[in-house]
Order: structure tokens, then sequence, then C-alpha cells
């Protein structure tokens, strides 16, 4: 009797130590980990990054779909919710599935949704599936929980798990931020410097545009002074010239007089 007593408990310890098995920490992406109850495989792709793996109790899968700059601009904190009911009805569709229940919750501060559904598609798979998605540093990631047992404790454990097991290097994603924030402010002085010289090079145009039309403005005034200066004929210069000095006496003469009227010497022609 001792000894079935002592073999039943060692089968249970046995049995303890397999079901408390050792979790693999795993590396999802720089700035997220998760730990899988085997290691994972990883598969990629030109979309999506997947890592899968299988216990005897369920199946374990994270997507990580990485978007583009111009996707990950019209992503905002308003259309978060949005981008996760894209998220769950495509997943929805593709399984052929039945939403059972969905929930907005927080992983690490950060907004993200949790729901259950019944999936059809393929009777190979289990039917009931749980699934989590969260967007994080221009990423969609899905955490995906799949039972293969029908012990609810055994399943919820799990689950409770391996969707805890879920960490955010806030270092990483903080660093990752301030990048994006850098790289923000150096184009916004790009800009404020080009647009500075742009303003630079305006003004000095316009200056020089002004100046330019003030001395065409004078040039015009005087070209149109000369024009009306009046013009002398040699009969004119003449006509003006009334007096003639002798060049012997130095005595002033008229000018119709040929002679010097005070020392004869004569006068020259005008």
């Amino acid at each position: 009797m001792k000894l079935t007593s002592k073999l039943f408990v060692l089968i249970v310890l046995l049995a303890n130590i397999s079901y408390a098995q050792e979790w693999v920490k795993t590396d999802i992406t720089e700035f997220a980990s998760i730990d899988f109850p085997v290691k994972s495989e990883l598969i990629e792709n030109q979309l999506e990054t997947v890592f899968n793996a299988k216990d005897e109790f369920a199946f374990y899968v994270v997507t990580i779909r990485k978007l583009t700059d111009q996707q990950s601009s019209q992503i905002t904190t308003e259309n978060i919710p949005t981008l996760y009911q894209g998220v769950v009805n495509g997943a929805l569709d593709a399984a052929n599935a039945e939403l059972v229940s969905i929930n907005d919750i927080y992983i690490d501060k950060v907004p993200a949704v949790e729901l259950e559904y019944n999936a059809h598609s393929n009777p190979a798979l289990p039917i009931q599936r749980f699934k989590r998605v969260i967007y994080l540093n221009q990423s969609i990631i899905s955490i995906d929980f799949w039972p293969l047992t029908n012990q609810e404790n055994i399943t919820d454990e799990k689950k409770a798990t391996y969707f805890n097991s879920f960490l955010i290097h806030s270092n990483e994603v903080a660093k990752s931020s301030t990048s994006e924030n850098q790289n923000n402010g150096i184009d916004n002085k790009v800009y404020e410097t080009s647009f500075l010289i742009g303003q630079i090079v305006f003004y000095i145009f316009l200056i020089g545009f002004l100046i330019g039309i003030v001395f065409l403005i004078r040039y015009l005034i005087k070209k149109n002074k000369k024009k009306k200066s009046p013009i002398h004929t040699e009969e004119q210069a003449h006509a003006k010239v009334t007096k003639i000095i002798c060049q012997n006496c130095k005595a002033v003469n008229n000018t119709d007089t040929k002679y010097c009227s005070n020392c004869g010497y004569e006068l020259p022609k005008i």
C-alpha cells in the first residue's frame, strides 16, 4: 500500500514537472518579446513575420506586420480603434469565424484589443480561438492562442501565461520615438532654413528691382530735360554779341564798327 502511494505521488510530481515546463523567452521585434512553451518556428515573407509554436495544450502564433512610413503616417490616436476593427474583421473573414466577445484592453499603457471567436474554416484546427492585437512602432502585432484541450482551467492558465508574457521594451520604443522626433525636428529645421534663405533672396531681388526702377526713372528724366533745352543757331549766337573789344587798346566798340574808335586798329570781323 505504501509503495503504491509513493508511486502515485511520484507520478503526480512528474506530471507537474512536465506541466510546469519552462517557457522560452523570444524577441519578436527589437522592442517586444513573448514567451513560448517550446522553441518557436520563424517564418518571414515580404508582408509579415510569423512566430509559431505548439505543445499538447495549444497553438501559439505571433504575427508582425510592419507598415510603411506612408501607411503609418495616416494612423493617429483617434483612428487606432478603426485600425483594430479592420484587423479583427479580416481575421474573422479569413477563418469564416463567429465573434464571441471583444474587449478594449491596455498592454503596458498601450491601447490594444482582445477577442474570442469560433473558427470553422479548417476542421483540423481548433475551433475556439483567442487573439490580441496591438499597434506599436509602426507594426501591427497579432498574438493568437488556439487551445487543444477542453479543460478550461488549463486553457485559462496557459492563455494567461502566454498573453501576459508579452513585454514591451519601453527603452527601445522611446529610442525609436525619439529618433522619429529628431528626424522630424531636422526636417523642420531644414524647412525653416530653406524658407529663410528664400525670403532673403526674394528681398534682395526686390531691392535690386526697385533700385533699377529708380535709376531708369532718373535716366528718363534727364533725357527729357535735354530734349527741352533750347538749341542756339549760329546766327542767334552772333546776334547776342553786341560789343567787340579792340585787341590793340582794349577799347570797347560796336560790332558794326570796322576800325577801333580809340586807336584806329582794324577790328576782327564777326
